[in-house]
């Protein structure tokens, strides 16, 4: 979950107020409940009109990749599971602009620097909403587990996936679209977590079955210009960012653009451990990755099918 405020100088004081109070004390009032189960709704009608979509997101989270749709959450169940999700070892927060550190360090500090976790009772049962038919669609999806954030070979990993599965050069739109003309909508879904990274690629089309998608990630190999391709759009995508919708499935849909963007990147590295130095040397890292380091990374791929839960 991102919050981000812009603000003044001169209301930096009740701006980390406000953030800690949003982070420790939600109030889960009634009328903000009934608002979230209308964007549920509003999100839940989305996914009905790409019909893909929503046996997408049911495949990812029958493998523990992705959230499993409630839209009956209770009060009680909601601050359960604040208590359990929202602690202090799990948030990082950054501040960009015209803002020294010392006056940064105190705002939060006054604010945040007291929050101690409280224990976190049983979460109540929660029943995910009974999935849609979708049989006019045949999906396949495949996934791959990855390196850490910090790991010496994650760049070499995070380009050899979009080399598969991101841009109109990519492994799955050639061989699906273009080649056999059978794709209404592919892509990948990455997961980032403290122990490993996971990219899931799917594909979906309206006519005939897909084929055997876990077979084509076993065996991708990238030429040497669908890497010099991959690392291209993955520094473009990580400058600029992508589409609302599109970051919706997949990653990496923040850029660099504004101030919330680069602090947002700042947080990221730091609560997987990289550091908030990473965000400055991450696009080198995907310059000075070679041909060998993406083959590699494809090669330590270990793509299971679906139905295998990730724990």
């Amino acid at each position: 979950l991102r919050l981000s405020i812009t603000t003044s100088q001169d209301r930096l004081n009740p701006t980390a107020a406000l953030i800690s109070d949003a982070l420790r004390k939600p109030a889960f009032a009634p009328e903000s409940l009934v608002l979230a189960r209308l964007v549920s709704r509003d999100h839940q009608m989305w996914l009905d009109r790409t019909p893909p979509l929503r046996g997408i997101l049911s495949g990812l989270a029958k493998r523990g990749l992705a959230p499993v749709p409630v839209t009956t959450l209770t009060r009680e169940q909601a601050l359960a599971l604040h208590a359990m999700v929202f602690r202090p070892e799990r948030v990082a927060i950054a501040i960009v602009g015209d803002i020294s550190v010392e006056a940064a360090s105190k705002a939060l500090g006054s604010s945040l620097g007291h929050w101690r976790a409280q224990e976190a009772p049983r979460v109540p049962v929660l029943r995910p909403d009974p999935p849609r038919k979708t049989e006019a669609f045949q999906s396949a999806l495949a996934t791959v587990a990855g390196p850490t954030a910090t790991a010496a070979d994650f760049a070499p990993w995070l380009i050899a996936c979009v080399a598969f599965a991101e841009g109109k050069g990519s492994f799955l739109n050639q061989e699906y679209r273009v080649k056999r003309g059978l794709s209404y909508v592919m892509g990948s879904y990455l997961t980032f977590r403290k122990d490993a990274s996971y990219c899931t690629f799917y594909v979906a089309s309206a006519g005939e079955p897909v084929g055997d998608l876990l077979e084509s990630v076993g065996a991708f190999r990238p030429s040497p210009e669908a890497i010099r391709r991959a690392k291209s759009y993955l520094a473009g995508r990580y400058a600029v960012g992508g589409p609302t919708e599109v970051g919706r499935i997949g990653g990496f849909s923040a850029g660099h653009e504004t101030q919330t963007m680069a602090a947002f990147w700042l947080a990221w590295w730091e609560m997987r451990g990289g550091g908030i130095d990473r965000d400055a040397r991450f696009p080198s890292m995907v310059a000075s990755t070679t041909v060998d380091d993406v083959l590699a990374a494809c090669a330590a791929w270990k793509p299971f099918d679906f139905g295998e839960r990730v724990d």
